[in-house]
């Protein structure tokens, strides 16, 4: 069995244009909270984070330079349906990867 395609997601007219990257943040952060939540989160550097959904082991993948995200990615299940819900408000768009994150 393989793994989970990663999907990028971005907006239409790229992350250097984007302008409302703190209001993404916070509405990406909303609902995802560990013990209860069901999430697990990992910040393996000041400028990645991520979010492990403790019951079907998707992830969430958000780089930031400067307060600014400068890559979102999910790689399916629930991940992805709490992704997808919140880029639908900000016009992102899902597209595969061409490698997952780096560890």
């Amino acid at each position: 069995m393989s793994a989970p395609a990663w999907d990028d997601w971005a907006p239409a007219q790229g992350w250097d244009a984007f302008a409302a990257h703190a209001a993404l943040s916070d509405a990406l952060w909303d609902g995802l909270s560990e013990g209860e939540g069901g999430w697990h989160y990992l910040n393996p550097t000041s400028e990645l984070s991520i979010w492990e959904c403790e019951a079907d082991g998707s992830a969430l993948l958000i780089e930031y330079r400067d307060e600014r995200i400068v890559r979102l990615q999910c790689d399916g299940g629930r991940a992805r349906a709490h992704l997808a819900a919140v880029a639908a408000a900000f016009g992102l768009r899902a597209g595969q990867a061409a490698s997952p994150p780096a560890d």
